[in-house]
């Protein structure tokens, strides 16, 4: 399936990357839903009318790397599997197609909401004042106790709602890694994200995935990544989320 063929045939007005960051959403309310992937050219004919699709350099399935942090003992990870109220994510993001990487943090807090924040530039640990300050002041860990632990390599399709109050993402060709090699693809694997500032927001893609039965998924690409490379780790309370993946993209 050529993703990018069939979205230029559907007709999507195309949005840059500076009118796309009226719609960041940094604080924001989420769902996620999976899917087959071979089920995108048919959700996307169905929403065309409703949104923008970013682009750039004429290409709208845009390619992405993640460096994912965590601690000796994976704090994060076990804070996400434990189900900690308030959780945070370390990663550094390069966003390929606009030659930009980042710092990111992601706090996941009690009331449910999603906050991110990031500076421009990589992890460079300790030596960096810079990266050091934002580490310290966004999250209760230390530059210095980060290790490099999980990539992630995908594509996505971002749109932007007419009104600039939801943001979607769609992401596809999933691949995950260890630095030690350890690798695994999930190719038919989809990942819809819907970001709006108000969780009770009418969203068009919200509407469709509900009228064809499809419900809200809990899924974390840096711990199911985790659960399913690292051999030793606690997974328990991922089984019910990797089976209901194997179901999908066996489907």
């Amino acid at each position: 399936m050529n993703t990018e063929s069939i979205i230029q045939e559907l007709g999507f007005p195309p949005i840059g990357l500076k009118e796309a960051d009226r719609a960041k959403l940094m604080n924001r309310v989420d769902k996620k839903y999976l899917v087959n992937a071979n089920l995108i050219p048919e959700i996307l004919n169905q929403i065309k009318d409703h949104y923008y699709i970013l682009t750039i350099k004429e290409c709208t399935v845009l390619p992405y790397h993640t460096e994912y942090f965590d601690t000796e003992n994976r704090d994060m990870y076990l804070a996400h599997h434990n189900k900690r109220p308030l959780r945070y994510k370390i990663r550094v993001r390069s966003y390929i197609a606009s030659q930009q990487t980042f710092l990111e943090v992601k706090v996941k807090t009690p009331k449910g909401r999603t906050n991110k924040m990031r500076v421009e530039g990589g992890l460079d640990g300790a030596n960096n004042s810079t990266i050091t300050s934002f580490i310290h002041e966004n999250t209760p860990y230390s530059a210095e106790g980060l290790k490099h632990t999980l990539t992630t390599d995908f594509s996505r399709i971002s749109l932007i709602g007419r009104s600039y109050k939801e943001r979607v993402t769609i992401d596809i060709n999933l691949s995950v890694s260890t630095p030690i090699g350890y690798t695994q693809s999930l190719p038919s694997l989809c990942i819809i994200e819907v970001k709006q500032d108000k969780r009770e927001e009418e969203s068009p893609l919200v509407h469709h995935l509900r009228q064809n039965n499809f419900r809200p998924a809990s899924f974390s690409k840096y711990a199911i990544g985790t659960a399913l490379l690292v051999p030793s780790i606690k997974a328990n309370s991922f089984k019910a989320i990797i089976r209901n993946v194997k179901r999908i993209t066996h489907a």
